[in-house]
Order: structure tokens, then sequence, then C-alpha cells
């Protein structure tokens, strides 16, 4: 087994309400956060960079958060990853696990897979981000500042001039996250790096005389002023609202299988990032089966990145021995024997 372990990122269980299954360590230095703040006209286009201005050299293997709007004012028609996305991590996966381009797997509709993903929740206002990879080798790893995604979209016809629309750097709404999150396993040591946003985006809309546009980057401001803009965006929009799926609870687990239709593949990879995403709200049932890196929070199962990373090892075969998923070490295994569901199963 090997003794360094990659559950590449997403350390919500830095608010795990129980410490048997591990430790949380605060990683060493600050991710930075930046939105672009720009101008557009009524019923005209704009487009925002979200940057990282600031990220340690060790680099992080797994991110999530949101982006909260106002949809009655601004629509989001594509979100395009950044160049600092572009570690080769996705590149290696395919390579790995070929299966990953011949089903399909992106939430955001691609039909090639990629390590950044997204949803768009045009009706709650909420675009939300992943960036996550099983690789353990910190070579693949983002440990670069610069663009790390693109937003863009259009000024809806009843806005104002004079408004200002922000796009607002948030945690994803789910009900076990509370944090942005950026980190990485190392040596048996979750490690999650404290998230500071020094500016969100923002949307300015003005007359159409003048258009002024500020692109802000990691390393410079570039100012544009034209008579009017002609930015064409592609449109990649996915309205969505979240599905609730029944409960079916009291079976025994087959560890991955969050679909619920007893065989564990891919497609379960697709419906844990839906709901990682927001996308939809899974059965208690589902949430146990989805608890591959097993642990609670206040008592419940916790689904978060740590299960995707985990699930993403067991497809490209990360594991010596084939590890398995569920419950695994000493400490897990004695969580899962003292939850309530383990209990329901043997009374």
């Amino acid at each position: 087994m090997k003794a360094k372990k990659l559950i590449s990122s997403i350390l919500a269980i830095a608010v795990i309400a129980t410490s048997m299954s591990h430790n949380v360590f605060a990683a060493t230095g600050d991710v930075v956060l930046e939105g672009a703040q720009v101008q557009s006209k009524i019923g005209g286009d704009f487009s925002v960079n979200f940057n990282l201005t600031s990220v340690p050299s060790t680099g992080f293997s797994g991110s999530e958060f949101a982006i909260k709007y106002d949809p009655t004012k601004i629509t989001i028609e594509s979100v395009t990853a950044g160049s600092i996305t572009n570690t080769g991590a996705t590149e290696a996966e395919v390579d790995m696990s070929p299966t990953f381009n011949e089903e399909r797997v992106m939430v955001n509709g691609n039909s090639l897979y990629n390590c950044f993903d997204y949803n768009i929740m045009a009706n709650d206002g909420l675009l939300a981000v992943i960036w996550c990879t099983g690789l353990e080798d910190s070579k693949y790893w983002i440990n670069d500042s610069g663009v790390f995604f693109t937003v863009k979209g259009k000024v809806s016809a009843n806005a104002k001039v004079g408004e200002k629309y922000d796009l607002e750097i948030v945690p994803i709404n789910r009900n076990t996250n509370e944090q942005i999150i950026f980190g990485y396993v190392e040596n048996e040591k979750d490690s999650l790096y404290t998230a500071k946003v020094t500016q969100n985006g923002q949307v300015e809309v003005i007359d159409d005389s003048v258009v002024t546009t500020v692109t802000t980057t990691a390393s410079e401001t570039t100012t544009t002023t034209t008579s009017e803009t002609t930015t064409t965006t592609t449109s990649g929009t996915t309205t969505s609202s979240t599905t609730t799926v029944s409960s079916e609870t009291g079976k025994e687990p087959v560890w991955g299988d969050m679909t619920l239709d007893g065989i564990v593949r891919t497609n379960d990879i697709v419906y844990m990032t839906q709901y990682l995403l927001g996308d939809l709200d899974a059965s208690e049932q589902s949430l146990l089966n989805g608890n591959v890196k097993y642990d609670l929070k206040d008592g419940k199962n916790n689904v978060d990145m740590n299960d995707l990373s985990k699930f993403k090892q067991y497809f490209l075969k990360v594991f010596d021995n084939f590890k398995k998923l569920g419950p695994d070490t000493e400490a897990e295994v004695a969580l899962w024997k003292s939850s309530s569901d383990y209990k329901k199963l043997n009374p």
C-alpha cells in the first residue's frame, strides 16, 4: 500500500464533527482569488476572468466553490477553463482510463472529459465549479497563478444604466459544505489552504456610447475603450434545477453505487459530481453508497470531494492492490461500525 495516499482535494472534512476518521491540517500559505470587474451595455455581452493571484508552491489537487449572481439582471452563457488548469492531469487520466472519454462523465455537457467541470444553475443564480484530479504526482496539480476560468454572458434587457451586478465568490451551497476549498492529501494528512477573496467579479452597466472593459489577471491590468462591444460568445448554458430523488434506505451499502442500479461504473461518477455541484439531491442510500472515503458529519454520511477523488482513483487504478471503496483504514472501519446505518443493518 502506498505510504503516500492521494485523495486529492477538497477538504470539506475540515469541519467534520468527528475526529475518528482522520486529521485535518492547515496547509502552509493562502490561495487568493480575484474576479475581474468589467463594463457592458444593456443587452450586451460580458466576459469576466476569475483569477488565482497567489497559489502556494505545493499546489492543490482539488478545488470547489461557486459564483452567485442575479439571474434577472445577467445571464451566464459559457464557462471556459483557464490556462493554469492545463497541468496535463486531464490527458494523463484519460490515458489511464479511456472510458472517461467513451462515456459521458461531464456535468457541463461536454463530450470530452476534463478535470474542470461546472454546473450553471440559471434559475438559482449559481455557477458551481470543480477542478479535481485523482493523480498523486504533484506535477499534475495546479501551482501557478493566472486565469482559473472565464465566465461569459449577457446583460439582461431589464438592467439599468449605472447599476453594478456582482458575481460573488461563495462556497457551493450543499448541506455538508461551508467553505471555499483548495487542498490536497499527502502522507495520510488532509491539508486545506485558507482561501481569500480580494475582489468579486462585477459587471457595471453603462450607456451605449462608450464601453470600457477592465480585465485583471494575475500579472497585469488591461484597459480597452471601444465604441461598442463586439465580443462573440459560444453558448454553453446548462439551465438546471435541483432534482430530488426518492429515499431508499436500510440496504447493505454497495460502495460507489450512487445510482442504486447495483453496478459501480462511470455513471456513478457523473451522479456524484452532479450532487457535489448542487444539481440533484441524493437519497440516504445513495449518500451511504457514495461515502467511499468514509466519514461522517453530524452523524450523517458526508459525501464530498474526498469521495470523488477516491472514486476517480478507483477507476484510474491508482491504488496498489486495487484498494477497495468504502471503509478501508482501521479508523474508518471503526467509524462505520459505530454508525447508525451499520447498527440498523446489524441489530
